[in-house]
């Protein structure tokens, strides 16, 4: 199973706004199914680059994801009506919404680490603990 597979199914977050859903959707989106590059997604949207990376400017800037483009970018991607405005897996309230990335590996990582036990997190965590020791002491 791949681990991308491993991550939480959709839950409802009713406190979350839908802006802040559509967006962390399409991060996600162009995250996993463009490999970030948001100049690849925006081609295939046929949408200028500038024009979404508003979506993930700074707070002051950042402009919202209407319904119309949501639509749009959902046919595009031939994903359900209204899959944009779910949210799907973790997401926390007070995430960051500029856009930035972590390498795939890492995101690898950390759905990997989500579907651990509790138990084998523990035991991970100290053998990490003992790595980072090891490699300061050089």
């Amino acid at each position: 199973m791949a681990l991308t597979n491993l991550i939480t199914p959709a839950v409802p977050l009713p406190s979350m706004e839908i802006s802040q859903i559509r967006r962390h959707n399409l991060r996600r989106i162009i995250d996993e199914e463009f490999n970030g590059n948001l100049a690849e997604f925006s081609r295939f949207i046929g949408k200028d680059p500038s024009y979404i990376s508003r979506y993930f400017s700074n707070k002051n800037q950042m402009r919202n994801i209407g319904s119309t483009t949501a639509r749009t970018i959902e046919q595009r991607l031939k994903k359900p009506h209204g899959w944009l405005d779910q949210a799907h897996g973790a997401v926390r309230e007070d995430s960051d919404t500029t856009y930035h990335t972590l390498p795939k590996d890492a995101q690898n990582l950390a759905a990997a680490w989500q579907a651990l036990p509790k138990a084998y997190r523990e035991v991970l965590k100290e053998v990490i603990d003992t790595l980072l020791k090891t490699t300061r002491k050089r």
